[in-house]
């Protein structure tokens, strides 16, 4: 997910979880989504012997860009950062989906959340309290007030069938389980 900027990242690691997530509240009610990806995956063998197990997918990979049509803030070091890592703002402009995050009707990307969450698929992302906050606030309703508000919403999102947890939080992963050098998306891709 591409954002146009991150706001005051001063309070994003406290040790409070309520006052980071009202940090990340802000940001994401003043900035905009511009663009989200999509890997899905289809199993399509599975081998197994009594020494290995071996699966294959079939990976489809979609960039999809935003544009959000309220007024939101733009931060120069964010878009320098895009830039440096080739976005292209004029396809964005061109050809950016446009979503009013205030309206229901006709927004594209709302029913798009709306029909992955039906999918009942698990889904991964990277830096997850960011991206599902910038996501409930722009692709599905104004963001609660409080953390545990949020959390009780976005929980009964991720349950796929038989109650099993359907969410993964890559950049969580390589903190906490893992233990990698570095956590930043580019690092944990290509180890």
């Amino acid at each position: 997910m591409e954002l146009s900027g991150l706001g005051m990242q001063k309070g994003w690691l406290s040790k409070s979880l309520e006052e980071r997530y009202n940090v990340i509240r802000q940001s994401a009610q003043t900035r905009s989504v511009l663009s989200v990806g999509i890997a899905t995956f289809q199993l399509v063998r599975r081998k197994e012997t009594n020494t290995k197990k071996k699966l294959k997918y079939k990976c489809q990979v979609f960039n999809i860009l935003t544009l959000c049509t309220v007024p939101f803030i733009v931060e120069a070091d964010g878009f320098q950062f895009l830039s440096k890592h080739k976005f292209d703002f004029n396809r964005w402009i061109n050809l950016g989906i446009p979503y009013d995050s205030d309206t229901e009707k006709g927004n594209t990307m709302k029913t798009l959340w709306h029909e992955v969450l039906c999918a009942a698929v698990p889904i991964t992302l990277h830096n997850g309290l960011i991206d599902l906050t910038f996501i409930y606030q722009h692709f599905y309703s104004v963001l609660p007030k409080t953390f545990s508000e949020f959390i009780v919403n976005v929980s009964d999102w991720f349950l796929l069938p038989g109650d099993i947890p359907g969410l993964f939080d890559s950049k969580y992963i390589a903190e906490y389980v893992t233990r990698f050098k570095a956590s930043f998306l580019e690092y944990v891709f290509r180890k």
